[in-house]
């Protein structure tokens, strides 16, 4: 498994164990929430995934799912999910995926 995360910035609006978007710095919450949103993560049940994006403003949107009848359809619901919220936050760029199952395919860097 690779590393989550290295820190810096920013406070996350949590939106249940289905996603959050990363906004502006607030750095004395931020590294507790997001390492308790992974957490939660590591916990679901099989069949998930998780994808994200980050817009020109340095905000970050994720989109997740769990529980699938198949691994593909967590897949796709992830990123389904987190483009439906970059699109309402008006944020450019596509989501891709971050972790499918237990493994995270990138690390990301809040600066």
């Amino acid at each position: 498994m690779k590393t989550l995360l290295s820190l810096g910035i920013t406070a996350v609006v949590w939106a249940g164990l289905t996603g959050c978007s990363v906004t502006s710095p607030q750095k004395q919450d931020y590294k507790a929430q997001v390492q308790q949103f992974f957490q939660n993560y590591q916990t679901l049940k099989p069949n998930k995934a998780m994808a994200y994006t980050k817009g020109d403003n340095g905000q970050y949107v994720f989109g997740q799912a769990f529980e699938y009848t198949s691994q593909e359809g967590a897949k796709i619901r992830a990123l389904k999910q987190c483009n439906d919220r970059r699109l309402a936050l008006n944020v450019a760029e596509k989501c891709e995926l971050l972790a499918v199952g237990n493994s995270f395919l990138k690390e990301l860097k809040f600066k």
